[in-house]
């Protein structure tokens, strides 16, 4: 395990519930059941380098967002909370496609997500897919495993994402009231 302990801030042993998460997960990896996605469709003239820079900045803050869990070899899964991780971000064009296939594409994009699950030992545990529609139209989907993000704090998270976003944008793009227009699918 000492090759693991680099960029480390803190090792914590985990909760009950993440003990069950963590055995269902590795029990069945590709059934998807605890990875969570976040679709939020956004409008307007998006600065995307800003955005992903609001996330990073996020992530910063949180160290459940830089979390990973270590198992193998040990009596006891831990948590590691690492000092740094560079979040994954895809950027998908559907600009120009029919809506009904857009549709189709969009559903089947979140299906392959889900599937793809997440390596636990490696954090971060979560990615992103910003898809842009048409000049001024986006959905952004976060996707992220139940192990370091609950519904309850997924909307604290994307409040303060929205916020630190508006707080160092020109403008053009409201993302002050995610709940209105957040979709959590688990």
């Amino acid at each position: 395990m000492s090759a693991n302990l680099q960029n480390v801030d803190d090792i914590y042993p985990l909760t009950g519930t993440q003990q069950g998460m963590l055995y269902h997960t590795l029990s069945d990896p590709e059934s998807g059941v605890y990875v969570n996605q976040v679709i939020t469709p956004i409008s307007g003239d998006l600065d995307v380098a800003r955005f992903e820079q609001a996330w990073a900045e996020v992530v910063g803050r949180h160290e459940t967002l830089r979390t990973a869990f270590l198992w193998d070899g040990l009596d006891d899964p831990l948590q590691v909370v690492r000092s740094d991780v560079q979040t994954e971000w895809r950027h998908l064009d559907m600009a120009g496609i029919p809506i009904a296939e857009q549709e189709a594409r969009f559903s089947e994009l979140l299906d392959a997500d889900r599937r793809r699950g997440f390596d636990l030992a490696k954090s971060p545990l979560c990615r992103m897919t910003l898809v842009r529609y048409g000049p001024l139209q986006w959905k952004w989907i976060w996707s992220f495993h139940h192990l370091i993000v609950d519904g309850w704090s997924a909307s604290l998270i994307l409040d303060e994402l929205f916020a630190t976003y508006g707080s160092t944008s020109p403008g053009g793009v409201d993302l002050t009231n995610p709940v209105s227009y957040t979709h959590l699918r688990a």
